[in-house]
């Protein structure tokens, strides 16, 4: 049962972040059309695209959500801080260390602002790093959130996450932020994380029955989100806030979610899902440097898009197995890990 509940979470992670890859890529034609839909073969496929993967970003909450908050070491708040601090902020402080040499040099190649990357570092709204600056806010509450899931009955906390979602909801789509890192984007994916956690334990034979009612739910909402969107009602389509919390949007990703955790996966992907992270962190970078090779531009829109989201997909595969063999490289070099755990901050 364990094994094969890791192997369903460990593909939907790599489904999302292949789904991620495939909203930035696509994104690049879609944002021409959505404004005048049309019921022809690219709007409909790329009006599609940009719905179907939109679940990605709140599936790594959820995904984040279920294995952190069921751990009971994670009560420890400096044991967890320590912990998460030396996983996840250390890489993404690297990575956002070279998205901003690159984004100096492009600036300087375009007699840009110098002021717009340090701005966006700041801010938090650099490229699709925005995601790290909001998880960095959630493990920041995550021990709290710990203490109250811990002293609560089930039914309570599942009452509070529903309550917040609502919460979030309403606050999302009627207002904007210009920081990623700010409470109101943090409590909004905070419902996420809680809903992500109330999986755990889930009966695995009960939950596999209701698979086809769930796809049926998750084809209807599709149809009905496609048709909202096709009438020109297209609010949430590119806000990093709201377009991950129209109603259809929220739904559709819990199902998803649900969806995988109910299937009997019996190939070990650990590995690839691990890497899942650094294909995240660096694929934006690549997508751009592919957009810009002309060699690589076709006619074809949609034949660009598979084309680009697949060379995306492995080269920031293979940059992220190069990345992790250069951590691995330091770390035992120079000792971090153990020099960042003995830290005095930690005593």
């Amino acid at each position: 049962m364990q094994s094969n509940r890791s192997n369903n979470l460990d593909l939907l992670r790599i489904v999302a972040t292949i789904s991620v890859i495939v909203i930035h890529v696509n994104y690049q034609f879609f944002q021409f059309r959505y404004q005048s839909p049309q019921f022809e073969v690219n709007y409909v496929v790329q009006s599609s695209l940009n719905l179907i993967t939109r679940f990605s970003v709140p599936a790594f909450v959820m995904l984040s959500g279920y294995f952190i908050l069921n751990n009971a070491a994670n009560s420890d708040i400096k044991s967890f801080y320590k912990k998460s601090s030396y996983k996840v902020l250390f890489p993404t402080i690297l990575v956002i260390f070279i998205y901003f040499l690159f984004s100096l040099l492009n600036a300087f190649l375009k007699h840009e602002s110098l002021l717009l990357p340090i701005k966006g570092i700041l801010s938090g709204n650099f490229n699709n790093l925005w995601y790290m600056y909001m998880l960095m806010g959630l493990y920041l509450i995550t021990p709290f959130v710990f203490l109250v899931k811990e002293r609560v009955s089930r039914r309570t906390f599942t009452f509070a996450s529903i309550v917040l979602m609502i919460w979030a909801m309403l606050s999302q789509i009627t207002s904007s932020s210009t920081i990623s890192y700010n409470l109101g984007i943090v409590f909004a994916f905070l419902p996420y994380y809680m809903i992500g956690s109330l999986f755990y334990g889930e009966n695995k034979k009960v939950a596999s029955k209701n698979v086809p009612i769930k796809l049926a739910a998750l084809i209807c909402l599709f149809l009905i989100t496609f048709g909202i969107r096709f009438m020109g009602f297209d609010f949430f389509l590119f806000d990093f806030q709201s377009n991950f919390f129209s109603p259809a949007i929220v739904l559709f990703s819990i199902l998803t979610f649900s969806l995988f955790r109910s299937l009997s996966i019996s190939t070990n992907l650990t590995k690839l899902s691990t890497l899942t992270f650094y294909i995240y962190l660096f694929h934006t970078l690549v997508y751009k440097i592919l957009f810009s090779l002309s060699f690589l531009n076709v006619e074809n829109e949609l034949l660009m898009i598979l084309i680009v989201s697949i060379l995306t997909f492995l080269i920031s595969l293979i940059i992220s197995l190069i990345f992790v063999r250069l951590l691995e490289f330091i770390e035992k070099k120079f000792d971090l890990k153990n020099k960042w755990y003995s830290c005095k901050i930690w005593s």
